[in-house]
């Protein structure tokens, strides 16, 4: 029987790996020198001229190596696998092609700049980068005892100084204009409108309910980028009833339409956060670490496919469209989350806000009633559009965080200040 295992000549292959070991030894001799050089006459920390050259041999050497890897099976004695090898390179370089190609047919599009003879330095949210770092359970979350003022200034508008500060449990302090006893909790779950992004530690929403609350102490557990799988990480992972003297009070979250795209996750949010938020087991609805450790190549692949010209071309995001189920899930991370405040700070005080300007859809408003959430919808009470920043259109100003404050003060029925 004819053997269907061809091979190739020896001949033939035998020079091409001869000038890449040859390449390889070179480079690695060239770099061995240049290091010795500038450990010799420089100041030792292997950078010559802004190149580190530990870094750059590194990955010489291992581009070489894929090189010669490629060479070898392209030349391999077995013909399928030469077969492979030049599909899956055949395939490489027409994506690097169609790259390209979107990428001039982008730039064909996009109008040029025109030019600003009085253009000023590029608008930059200090407070963001100033109050951020990383965490293993929530991905990021608020420096601890921080306390900073920063006054922005936007389009040649300069905005009142806005000061920010947060305690030992990176929690947004919410400063008391008295010292009267406060014998309640009330714990504030949710984003950067919960946090108060973009005013300051006195013009935000646990703030406002503080100051006309007078038997509550407001914790202001909110940060940038949260959603429902913080209040659950947080729930779940940290003792928060330790960090609260009051042993009555309730907790509530507040929900935003973008809560949805966050917990799906959607590929744009991956893109944002880097997949630095909680990552969620589904069939336990634990939470386990953060996205980019648990799903670290599908975050890859996210992070770099949405930056391609490919990607703009075909407008392509996940998910296309909104579905049920994904409703389905930011219930039940909800849901998940009120069990875990009952069973910690055993009491039923658990509710949720729908935010001004941020209706939920019926599916929502029917899953809270099916599983018992109790909600407050003040999705109609203030306009939003046209209360945001002046300075960011994304984020609302104090007086709707005033408005959410006040109304829940009533809806709750809580005791009020003299003063309103």
């Amino acid at each position: 029987m004819e053997s269907r295992i061809t091979n190739s000549s020896p001949t033939t292959i035998t020079p091409i790996l001869k000038f890449v070991g040859a390449f390889l030894i070179a480079g690695l001799i060239l770099s061995l020198i240049v290091l010795f050089v500038e450990f010799s006459f420089g100041n030792g920390d292997g950078i010559w001229f802004d190149l580190d050259i530990r870094r750059t041999t590194f990955s010489f050497l291992s581009w070489s190596a894929v090189v010669a890897v490629v060479v070898m099976l392209l030349f391999s004695k077995v013909s399928y696998i030469r077969s492979i090898t030049f599909s899956i390179l055949t395939t490489l370089i027409l994506l690097f092609g169609i790259e390209k190609l979107c990428r001039f047919i982008i730039s064909m599009r996009t109008p040029a700049p025109k030019a600003s003879v009085q253009a000023g330095p590029a608008f930059e949210r200090i407070d963001w980068k100033e109050s951020a770092m990383e965490d293993d359970i929530l991905g990021v979350k608020a420096k601890p005892n921080l306390s900073f003022k920063w006054a922005p200034v936007h389009k040649g508008i300069a905005y009142d100084s806005i000061h920010i500060s947060t305690d030992q449990f990176s929690r947004r302090i919410t400063p008391r204009a008295d010292s009267l006893p406060r014998p309640r909790y009330a714990m504030f779950l949710g984003c950067s409108y919960t946090y108060g992004d973009g005013v300051s530690d006195n013009e935000t929403l646990p703030y406002y309910f503080q100051k006309e609350a007078i038997d509550y102490q407001s914790y202001n557990y909110g940060f940038l980028g949260y959603s429902p799988l913080h209040a659950l990480a947080r729930l779940q992972k940290s003792n928060l009833k330790e960090q609260m003297p009051q042993q009555n009070g309730f907790g509530v979250f507040t929900l935003i339409n973008d809560h949805l795209d966050r917990v799906i996750p959607a590929s744009r949010w991956i893109e944002i956060t880097k997949g630095r938020f909680p990552y969620l087991n589904e069939s336990t609805m634990q939470t386990d670490g953060t996205f980019d450790q648990r799903r670290r190549l599908y975050t890859t692949f996210v992070t770099n496919f949405q930056s391609t010209g490919l990607k703009e071309m075909l407008r392509w995001g996940y998910p296309r469209f909104h579905t049920p189920e994904h409703e389905e899930l930011l219930a039940k991370i909800i849901v998940k989350a009120r069990d875990e405040y009952v069973s910690r700070f055993q009491n039923q005080n658990f509710y949720v806000i729908i935010f001004p300007g941020n209706p939920a859809s019926e599916t929502i408003i029917r899953l809270f009633k099916e599983k018992g959430i109790q909600y407050f919808d003040y999705s109609k009470l203030i306009d939003l559009k046209t209360n945001m920043l002046g300075f960011d259109n994304a984020h609302p100003k104090a007086v709707v965080y005033q408005a959410v404050a006040h109304k829940l003060v009533a809806d709750l029925n809580c005791r009020v200040s003299p003063a309103h």
